[in-house]
């Protein structure tokens, strides 16, 4: 399988942009650089992926709440944090 890195899957969608502005649809063009600049924030680090609580080893799920001692709180299971950690061992 050929993995791209996001920088690459940004320039190829920078010269998607550029045929789709050429054949005259300006809207799907703006979408590709759109995406494109979401993945060159991606690429340089500047976004990173997260762990919901939901997903996460810390928090403890009883039948009637979810406590999580890293936050001392009782968060939602769509929340995050920069300290979770998922079920599975992934970071």
């Amino acid at each position: 399988m050929n993995e791209m890195t996001a920088g690459e899957v940004a320039e190829n969608l920078e010269r998607l942009a550029k045929d789709f502005e050429e054949v005259g649809t300006p809207g799907n063009a703006r979408i590709l650089r759109y995406s494109a600049s979401i993945l060159r924030r991606v690429a340089s680090g500047e976004l990173a992926e997260v762990v919901h609580c939901g997903e996460c080893k810390f928090l403890h799920i009883t039948a009637l709440t979810a406590y999580c001692p890293i936050m001392n709180n009782y968060p939602a299971k769509d929340f995050y944090c920069g300290a979770g950690e998922r079920k599975d061992g992934e970071k």
